[in-house]
């Protein structure tokens, strides 16, 4: 008994079945990556006792940018003297984020 399908073959049918599949596999493979895994690295650094900035969707498209430049801006607006830190002058989000979480072992600062 052959089965019989309007507006296509059953090979066109299976392939998009296959297309689909791989189409969801595929979407739920990235959001996973971007969006579930660090959601749940942030609640258990939460749960030991680790302040962070919240994980958002700006924060994924963005990053940081926001809040450098405003804190470079700030930066540029203040004078230095010979005997002051260059520092907070020189890479204030840099001197911030040392400040505020201190320094690790394991912290680069890439250029």
């Amino acid at each position: 008994m052959k089965t019989e399908i309007v507006g296509g073959t059953e090979k066109n049918i299976w392939s998009s079945m296959l297309f689909i599949t791989a189409f969801l596999i595929l979407g739920w493979r990235i959001m996973d990556r971007i969006w579930l895994k660090p959601k749940k690295k942030e609640r258990m650094l939460k749960q030991q006792g680790f302040k962070e900035d919240p994980y958002t969707l700006t924060r994924i498209l963005f990053g940081d940018v926001k809040e450098n430049s405003v804190e470079y801006a700030e930066a540029l607006q203040k004078t230095i003297n010979i005997h002051d830190e260059a520092a907070p002058c020189v890479m204030p989000f840099v001197h911030k984020t040392i400040e505020k979480y201190g320094i690790f072992k394991e912290t680069y600062v890439l250029f």
